[in-house]
């Protein structure tokens, strides 16, 4: 039994008449009685009974067109519910970025996509960039949000842009960062080669690295007591404004920088939750 023949029962059952039926239906009298008979068959029982008044319907006959204007009831229901979901944006989004970006940069974009969207659940994944980078390009994540600046097959927006600095408890003569301890934290490749390059057009020597460290907090903590200087993103600095912070500059006058972009690839377009996120985070870029 397909969909015509449930919208056959429940018209027959309103015109309780093989002839307005097939007139509704645009049927010819044979062609609708020989329908009816093969759903009998199909049943194994009889549906409806002919008088001189049109036709009744058996107590099997009643139970089938139950059944049928229930469904074409939840059919409609469906259809409306699926023609809502295609309007609307709704879904599971998965979101890839790194620590920095989960804690300063995200939260408030997903607190204005969502007062929009209030049907998106969001997934969210965090790595170093390069790590979240590869996650991208193999579809483990849809968007991307990364620190530096990646080549990427697909779209990337950016986001923001801030300096990269020199943090100590105290003031530091910047011609002296040889000598002083660094309290340093593992970075990922790109920012690491921009502060080796910046390094090593200022120094003849290497930084004197005093603690390695998992965490730009336990960096900031040590440095707060006066261990060392480290080099951070002015973005993580604010959350201690009693330290000196001294922005990273090449010979030229250009600040190191570290940008925050959005990557998408083009395939992943195709899903309206996942485009409609990505165009959100385009308007708030700071180009």
């Amino acid at each position: 039994m397909d969909e015509k023949d449930l919208h056959m029962l429940e018209i027959l059952a309103k015109e309780k008449s093989i002839t307005r039926t097939a007139k509704r239906l645009f049927f010819s009298q044979p062609a609708l009685s020989n329908k009816i008979k093969q759903l009998e068959k199909d049943f194994g029982c009889r549906i409806v009974v002919r008088g001189a008044r049109g036709i009744t319907f058996t107590v099997q006959g009643e139970l089938l067109i139950q059944y049928a204007v229930h469904a074409q009831t939840e059919l409609r229901k469906l259809r409306e519910r699926i023609n809502n979901v295609q309007q609307e944006v709704c879904g599971t989004l998965q979101i890839g970025c790194s620590y920095l970006i989960s804690k300063y940069i995200l939260p408030p974009l997903l607190k204005d996509f969502l007062s929009f969207y209030p049907q998106v659940n969001i997934q969210l994944k965090t790595a170093m960039s390069q790590d979240i980078f590869h996650m991208v390009n193999e579809h483990q994540v849809h968007i991307g949000i990364l620190r530096g600046d990646y080549t990427c097959p697909g779209e990337k927006c950016l986001l923001q842009e801030d300096p990269i600095c020199i943090v100590s408890a105290h003031p530091l003569n910047i011609h002296d960062l040889p000598k002083i301890p660094q309290i340093h934290r593992q970075l990922d490749k790109p920012l690491q080669s921009s502060i080796n390059e910046w390094w090593n057009t200022q120094y003849q020597q290497p930084p004197y690295i005093h603690m390695e460290l998992e965490t730009q907090d336990s960096c900031l903590q040590m440095v707060s007591e006066g261990l060392g200087y480290t080099i951070l993103s002015e973005l993580v600095s604010k959350d201690y404004p009693q330290l000196w912070k001294k922005r990273i500059e090449f010979p030229n006058g250009a600040l190191l920088t570290r940008k925050t972009h959005a990557y998408i690839l083009s395939e992943a377009r195709q899903s309206r939750l996942v485009s409609t996120f990505f165009d959100f985070l385009a308007k708030t870029s700071t180009n």
